[in-house]
This record gives structure tokens, C-alpha cells and sequence, in this order.
């Protein structure tokens, strides 16, 4: 009786792993990769385009150093160094729409009895 329980057990074991073996080649078929390389190009062109970069910038530019200078740490892709994540994505959008900004500009504040 033992032989007989053993067969059907194995033809049992036999169609399930058949069955998963058939369930993985169609997940192996429509499987996509999710490295950067992979997700890079489906992001739209203004997420493609902005380098980010962990080194401290310390050099000194044209006209001094800029407020926080060793924090411009995320460059554009027409070279604007700037601080957090999300202003690289604004700069692309104004820069690819041709519109004017400045980052940081100056503030110059005057005292009304000065």
C-alpha cells in the first residue's frame, strides 16, 4: 500500500511543480527590471536630466562666495548648483519653458529713515 500512496503522491507533486514551473516562465516573460538603468527612461525628460552630486562645493565663484556655498549640492542640466531635491526639478521646468528666474538673488533691504 505504501508504493501505491508514494505514486500518487509523486503524480501529485509532479502537476503542482509542473503547474509553478509554467506560472514563472509567464512571470519570467513579462518581468521588467527596476534598476536605474531601467526606470531612468520612463521617467519624463525634467526628472532624466538632474545630476545630483554629494560633493561640497567650496571654490569661489565670479563675485565671492555664495550664501552656503558647501550646500549647492544638486546640479542642473545647464550647470545651476542649488540646494535641495526639488529645485533642480523647478529650474529644468522654468529653464525648458524660457523663463527668467534667479536662484537666491540678493535681497537688499533698506530702512524707510535711513
Amino acid at each position: 500500500m505504501t508504493a501505491i500512496r508514494d505514486r500518487h503522491f509523486a503524480a501529485a507533486a509532479l502537476k503542482i511543480l509542473s503547474e509553478n514551473i509554467r506560472a514563472q516562465e509567464r512571470t519570467l516573460q513579462k518581468y521588467r527590471g527596476y534598476s536605474p538603468d531601467c526606470i531612468m527612461p520612463l521617467l519624463g525628460k525634467t526628472y532624466r536630466s538632474i545630476n545630483s552630486t554629494d560633493e561640497k562645493r567650496s571654490k569661489k565663484k565670479a563675485g565671492g562666495m555664495k550664501f552656503r556655498d558647501d550646500e549647492l549640492i544638486h546640479r542642473t542640466t545647464f550647470g545651476l548648483m542649488v540646494r535641495s531635491k526639488s529645485e533642480p526639478l523647478i529650474a529644468e521646468v522654468l529653464h525648458d519653458r524660457g523663463i527668467d528666474f534667479r536662484y537666491e538673488k540678493v535681497l537688499r533691504l533698506y530702512d524707510e529713515y535711513e
